[in-house]
């Protein structure tokens, strides 16, 4: 079983583009070095706001993605985003094109 992590974020400066491409190129590296990362997206809400989703291979190890997330969002990009909701919860299923 895979494990999640999503969060939703306000947007408080910048666009969401400018964000995702602050998180591609930092909060990325940081979830990569983790132990059992799997995936990460970031994807706009409709009303602007910003989803962060990561997946994991066990329940410690979102539950440990949500300090990480929160560390780094403090060092890098607090003054753009602030944290509206986030949960860890244990994914039913995870599809994707390659059938992992």
């Amino acid at each position: 079983m895979q494990h999640v992590r999503v969060a939703r974020y306000k947007l408080t400066k910048g666009t969401p583009e400018e964000v995702a491409q602050l998180a591609q190129g930092g909060m990325l590296d940081q979830f990569k070095k983790h132990s059992g990362f799997i995936g990460y997206s970031v994807a706009k809400v409709d009303d602007g706001s910003i989803m962060s989703i990561t997946v994991w291979k066990s329940h410690d190890d979102a539950e440990e993605a949500v300090a990480l997330a929160a560390d780094w969002v403090a060092a890098n990009i607090a003054d753009r985003i602030t944290l509206e909701w986030n949960g860890v919860g244990d994914a039913l299923f995870n599809a994707n094109a390659l059938g992992d």
